[in-house]
C-alpha cells in the first residue's frame, strides 16, 4: 500500500498540464481565431470596394467612348446627369423618366458629364465625368477628364 507522500511524489514525475497553462493556451487561440476573423473581414470589403471602383471606372471609360463616337460638332456644352446599372444601362435622370433614381440597388451609380469650351481655342472640348456611388464606407466618387479636338487631316 502507498502512502500519500509515495503517490504524491509519484503524480509529480507524471507529464501533463495545468489548470493555468490549459487557460492561457486558450486564451491565445482564442485571440489568434477573432485576429483572423477580423482580416477575413476587412479583405472582403476592401475587395468589395474595388469591385465597386471597376465598375465605376468601366461605367466613365464607356461614356467617354461613346463621347469620342460623337460628331465634334455635335457635342454640346453644358452638363447631363444620367444613373446607372452595373452593367451598363442607363437612363437619364430627369423628372420625366422612369428611372428611380441615384441610391436605388438598380441605378446605383450616378454618371455627370460636363462638356466644357476649349481655351483657347474652339477646336477643343473638355469633357469631366464624375461617377458617384455608395458603398460600405459612405459615398464615394471618381471624376475622369479628357479633351477631345477637331482636328481632321
Amino acid at each position: 500500500m502507498h502512502t500519500y507522500k509515495q503517490q504524491n511524489e509519484r503524480l509529480r514525475g507524471a507529464g501533463g498540464f495545468t489548470l493555468i497553462e490549459v487557460l492561457v493556451t486558450t486564451v491565445v487561440i482564442a485571440l489568434g481565431c477573432l485576429g483572423a476573423l477580423h482580416l477575413q473581414s476587412v479583405s472582403m470589403q476592401a475587395g468589395s470596394t474595388a469591385d465597386e471602383r471597376t465598375v465605376a471606372a468601366f461605367l466613365a471609360e464607356t461614356k467617354l467612348e461613346t463621347m469620342r463616337a460623337v460628331r465634334f460638332t455635335d457635342l454640346k456644352i453644358g452638363s447631363s446627369t444620367q444613373v446607372c446599372t452595373r452593367d451598363g444601362a442607363c437612363c437619364d435622370k430627369t423628372e420625366s423618366t422612369p428611372c428611380t433614381g441615384s441610391g436605388h440597388p438598380s441605378y446605383p451609380y450616378e454618371i455627370v458629364t460636363k462638356v466644357i469650351e476649349g481655351e483657347p481655342t474652339t477646336l477643343s472640348r473638355r469633357i469631366e465625368i464624375q461617377i458617384s456611388w455608395n458603398d460600405v464606407y459612405g459615398p464615394r466618387s471618381i471624376q475622369y477628364d479628357a479633351a477631345l479636338t477637331n482636328f481632321s487631316f
